[in-house]
């Protein structure tokens, strides 16, 4: 299989389910479809999609990591109290893809440290 540099594992697997995380947290806030589109720059159909069952498996895992649990309750929090524009919110969720970036980067350093150490 092919290795992804982690900033395309980011793209492919977490942004997706951090973006599918946050609508349903706003869409549980009362924001309707429409908002949540507009505040998070997609198309009406694409909330929807996120709204069905087919994210839960990602969404648990955005659950399951403390620092992109946190950043997505707050970015829901920040929209749903109209606190932040759009550029706010692109800037939060670049800001936290950046440091999962080196999470992601830090363990897979770590795994192949340990897989060397085997090997030795």
């Amino acid at each position: 299989m092919k290795t992804l540099f982690p900033c395309e594992e980011i793209v492919r697997k977490y942004l997706p389910a951090m973006r599918a995380s946050i609508a349903k947290k706003l869409y549980r806030k009362g924001l309707k479809q429409e908002r949540i589109a507009k505040e998070l720059g997609l198309t009406q159909a694409a909330v929807s999609k996120y709204l069905s069952n087919k994210y839960n498996a990602e969404i648990r895992k955005i659950e399951g990591n403390a620092v992109l649990n946190k950043a997505c309750d707050e970015i829901a929090g920040k929209i749903a109290e109209e606190v932040w524009t759009h550029k706010h919110v692109t800037n939060a969720i670049c800001s936290t893809c950046t440091q999962f970036n080196y999470e992601l980067v830090a363990c897979n350093l770590l795994e192949d440290y340990s897989k060397a150490r085997e090997l030795h």
